[in-house]
């Protein structure tokens, strides 16, 4: 289980919320894919697609067991509080 505190909070946050109150901004977050202020939560979005890890790999060394974007941290039961 997670609870963020302070600035944290901001890596919970949907892509609506970042678009909405510019939090790359506020945050000075830039985003390494257009190489601006972020627009939306660059830690949320796992890499690995679900079709992937459905069912999750036997093989403790796939990339799945290391994912730690907020989407892979809930894939395997990490619980963020807001």
């Amino acid at each position: 289980m997670v609870q963020a505190y302070f600035s944290a909070n901001a890596a919970t946050y949907d892509d609506h919320i970042w678009e909405k109150y510019r939090l790359g901004d506020a945050f000075n977050i830039k985003d390494p894919v257009i190489d601006a202020s972020a627009m939306r939560n660059i830690w949320y979005k796992s890499k690995i697609s679900t079709q992937e890890v459905s069912p999750p790999p036997k093989d403790r060394n796939h990339p799945y067991y290391a994912d730690t974007r907020i989407e892979g941290l809930q894939r395997r039961g990490v619980l963020f509080l807001t």
